[in-house]
């Protein structure tokens, strides 16, 4: 893999496209989050451009700790302390929608 560069270096750039993107992997192992290269790399790109084009057919398997690792790619502050209770709706919910949710 070539060496990865700073956002700096890069430059800005319109957006990243990523296929194969669920090989952009990270987990959490108590307070440790072991992440790939390939995830490494992601996040330095998405810190150059304002969008990523996350490509994949393989559905995430249910891990919700690695799923949320992957949306931080795409907002990083967003989704920061994404935990399975805020990813399940409370009863009486609509689908997709979460008690956290401002409109």
């Amino acid at each position: 893999m070539a060496a990865i560069e700073s956002p700096e270096t890069v430059g800005i750039r319109p957006f990243h496209e990523f296929d194969e993107a669920h090989k952009l992997s990270a987990r959490t192992y108590g307070t440790e989050v072991k992440k790939t290269k390939r995830y490494e790399l992601g996040e330095q790109l998405s810190k150059a451009t304002d969008r990523l084009l996350l490509c994949t057919a393989t559905p995430h398997q249910g891990d919700v700790d690695q799923f949320a690792h992957f949306l931080r790619l795409l907002d990083e502050d967003q989704f920061v302390g994404l935990d399975v209770d805020r990813l399940v709706p409370s009863p009486g919910l609509e689908p997709g929608c979460h008690e956290d949710t401002a409109f």
